[in-house]
């Protein structure tokens, strides 16, 4: 017959949910200790805070690179005039003129990419 006991590390383990990896790694994230020296002093295993910290960090960059939906309730007035400071110096002062035709311009200039 077998045993169904769960060893203690086995134990240990499973009792380590994913807030208990959150909070780790919020914890090891604020402090300045190397990993190493963090997982030994907490008696957890590097391999899988590494996992932990890829996952968190995967999920961050998800929620930072969503796109929200804006509502537009009344339209932006565009300016009479506007100047753009070029890097060397320069000054380009539009006047009157469309997003689109700013747009062609600095591209000509090489100031945004195609």
């Amino acid at each position: 017959m077998q045993s169904s006991a769960i060893t203690p590390l086995k134990k240990r383990a499973a009792s380590r949910d994913r807030n208990f990896w959150k909070e780790t790694v919020k914890e090891f994230d604020t402090g300045n200790e190397k990993a190493r020296d963090f997982c030994a002093r907490r008696d957890i295993n590097l391999g899988t805070m590494s996992y932990w910290r890829g996952v968190f960090k995967k999920e961050k960059n998800l929620q930072r690179d969503k796109f929200i939906e804006v509502k537009v309730t009344q339209a932006a007035k565009t300016p009479d005039n506007f100047t753009i400071e070029c890097p060397g110096g320069h000054k380009i002062i539009f006047g009157n003129i469309k997003l689109e035709e700013v747009t062609s311009i600095l591209k000509l200039l090489g100031l945004i990419a195609c």
